[in-house]
């Protein structure tokens, strides 16, 4: 049941539109997926994929599923093919042209949806993927990590700290600020209970000190991705116009055509738009794009917190690059005991998830790999294991247990269905698994 008080408001809202919504709110919810374009082809994907699937975007893919479906547990799933993700919260990350050199900074980032759409726009580029509360950090990294993004740097702090390290950085600044959920009732009905008036002027204020933090971190000419997925004036349309007053530096600008196909204008500031259950396949959000006009030179209030290596550490790095990879182009860093293959990016100084590509740490003069390795750079592994989703052997290695290997001896990247899985080695046609313990599990 609907609470009183939201419906009265989305009646006043809506007008002619609210029937519309009533109507939707009785269907079922929608999944979709996204298919991780880096590893896999929409084409050779949906070969693979065991549901019946509808395309509503590039690499978008609505699905068909029963309640019992699980796709979270299948081999692709635990591979990186694909990214679970509501239809309509991939639409203001779609709202931006990139380029495949920006830089790009989400601030309110788990559990990753959009850092990872961002990320595949940018080969070229970097994000800083960020999240302030802890748990949802590790949540956070676990998907950039199992969808092989290999120009992440993973951040877990407040956009306070965020402010005063990036002076006029980022060309593309994600906010999709944590608010009062209304767009999510149909799908998540628990959220419904934990609704208010007092909430949703809690998560107006946690916004308005939001957005007045990251604004500094946008470089002139790029722009301010504001999106919800509520549906009140006052986390929306009042939030954007109270922004917009206090920073004339920052001007709202169109959205694409796409995107107006399955949204209506915001209230009041028609370049803002809604997304509703009834306008598209999905539920609620918001979401305003806003370009700042001027601003400093680009400035980091931090200096590089990593560290390089030793002679004797970067030769037994080197060697171990040589031996098992192709990889040619390289920059190393090290950050405790742990060494990346690092973007061109100065490292912050605390509160770090990974910097790049956890390449692996140094024991007893060995480089032991770490699993970042192989799932954002397996395809550079001179010995590559190719197993098939729906075979015996991919499961069995989802499980830990040791498999067949045709490869020659050494360190080998495991792949199912041409995306890398993982890693491990391979001792006289023997892989010994290197799946890390806490992702291993009987799968579907």
């Amino acid at each position: 049941m609907l609470p009183e008080q939201f419906l009265i408001r989305m009646k006043s809202n809506l007008n002619d539109k609210y029937s519309d919504y009533i109507s939707a709110m009785s269907e079922k919810s929608v999944k979709a997926i996204r298919i991780n374009s880096s590893k896999i082809s929409d084409e050779d994907f949906l070969k693979s994929f065991p549901y019946e699937t509808s395309k509503i975007g590039e690499h978008e893919y609505l699905l068909n599923l029963d309640e019992e479906d699980r796709i979270g547990n299948t081999s692709l799933h635990h591979a990186g093919a694909f990214y679970s993700q509501e239809p309509s919260a991939m639409k203001p990350v779609n709202c931006v042209e990139f380029k495949d050199n920006f830089l790009v900074l989400d601030t309110c980032a788990s559990p990753g949806g959009k850092s990872i759409q961002a990320a595949m726009n940018i080969p070229n580029g970097v994000i800083i993927s960020n999240e302030y509360v802890t748990s949802r950090a590790t949540t956070l990294m676990g998907n950039i990590e199992r969808m092989g993004i290999p120009n992440a740097i993973v951040t877990n702090t407040d956009t306070e700290t965020l402010s005063k390290w990036f002076s006029s950085v980022f060309d593309v600044v994600i906010c999709d600020a944590p608010c009062s959920g209304e767009g999510m009732f149909r799908k998540n009905p628990e959220a419904i209970s934990e609704w208010s008036m007092e909430n949703v002027e809690l998560c107006a204020k946690r916004q308005n000190e939001i957005l007045n933090n990251v604004c500094s971190t946008v470089k002139n000419g790029g722009v301010l991705v504001y999106s919800t997925c509520t549906f009140s004036k006052e986390e929306n349309e009042y939030m954007v116009k109270l922004f917009l007053d206090n920073h004339p530096d920052f001007e709202l600008i169109d959205v694409p055509q796409s995107i107006k196909d399955v949204t209506v204008p915001g209230i009041d500031l028609p370049l803002t738009r809604r997304f509703y259950p009834f306008s598209g396949k999905g539920e609620g959000q918001f979401m305003a794009i806003m370009k700042r006009t001027t601003s400093d030179s680009p400035n980091f209030g931090y200096k590089d917190s990593s560290k390089d290596l030793s002679k004797q550490d970067y030769a037994i790095v080197k060697k171990f690059i040589e031996d098992n990879t192709s990889i040619v182009d390289y920059t190393l860093k090290q950050i405790k005991d742990t060494i990346y293959i690092s973007p061109d990016f100065p490292i912050p100084p605390h509160s770090i998830f990974t910097a790049g590509v956890k390449l692996g740490t140094i024991e007893k003069g060995r480089i032991v790999p770490h699993h970042q390795l192989f799932t954002a750079l397996g395809k550079y592994f001179n010995n590559k294991l190719f197993l098939d989703s729906n075979g015996d052997y991919v499961r069995k290695y989802i499980e830990g247990n040791v498999i067949p290997s045709n490869t020659d001896d050494g360190w080998t990247a495991v792949f199912c269905d041409g995306c890398t899985i993982g890693g491990g080695k391979t001792v006289s046609k023997t892989l010994k698994n290197h799946y890390p313990k806490g992702l291993r599990k009987n799968i579907n």
